[in-house]
């Protein structure tokens, strides 16, 4: 189990200023990801959810306090949280900064994502939503497409867009479903038949690829994202 080692703040130098850091140590991943989950379940309360995440392997740039800081606690882990970002219009996202110190003396830096946002219309989710996905973080994409299509059901768009947040997420099925709700709405959709050909082609369907990819240059002769997938597919 991981043990808390107390709590610092300090100028990190750089320029980047004063932060304030948590010293814990850790002993194997099975420790490291029980602190995340901690700290995760912790924002969730307060209405943030984590998304992806990165790793900065062997980070020779990481501040030379931090590291003096983290040997005065006695750690191997230490953690801090970014101040609150605004992308655009309504969407926010906080980070959380983990660095560790491996038994090879070797220091990983760990960057969480946590997004949040409030109570909107449904208007306001879809445009959100489109904002999150801009941003590459498409589970805050999803859910943000997912309150717009609960408020609205039969918008067509907030169905095309979940699904192509699915298909970036490799969740083919989902993907397939939601460009299945977008066509009812709107038979003429060009692009939902294109992309749902796509996805039936990561899911390894080639008849069905193959039809809606056709049924795509039959609405849209010049659509040159069905063109593409079907290249591909004449290619494999």
């Amino acid at each position: 189990m991981f043990e808390y080692k107390g709590t610092d703040k300090f100028d990190i130098g750089a320029g980047y200023g004063e932060y304030e850091y948590d010293f814990f140590t850790v002993n194997g991943n099975d420790d490291f990801w029980i602190l995340i989950n901690h700290y995760r379940n912790v924002y969730r309360r307060f209405g943030y959810i984590a998304d992806k995440y990165e790793t900065i392997k062997n980070n020779a740039g990481l501040s030379p306090v931090v590291q003096v800081k983290m040997n005065e606690h006695n750690a191997n882990l230490c953690l801090s949280l970014l101040d609150e970002e605004f992308l655009v219009k309504k969407v926010s996202i906080r980070r959380m900064v983990v660095n560790e110190v491996m038994p090879d003396g070797i220091y990983n830096t760990h960057i969480f994502n946590f997004y949040y946002f409030a109570l909107q219309s449904a208007k306001d989710y879809f445009e959100s939503g489109l904002d999150y996905a801009k941003s590459d973080l498409h589970n805050a994409a999803i859910k943000c497409f997912s309150y717009s299509i609960k408020l609205s059901p039969s918008i067509a768009y907030s169905y095309f867009y979940r699904g192509l947040s699915y298909l970036l997420r490799k969740r083919y099925d989902k993907a397939i479903e939601d460009f299945t709700h977008a066509i009812r709405i709107n038979p003429e959709d060009s692009d939902a038949f294109s992309l749902r050909g796509r996805a039936y082609k990561e899911a390894g369907d080639f008849d069905k690829a193959n039809a809606d990819l056709a049924k795509a240059l039959e609405i849209d002769p010049d659509n040159k994202i069905a063109k593409e997938f079907l290249e591909e597919i004449n290619r494999e």
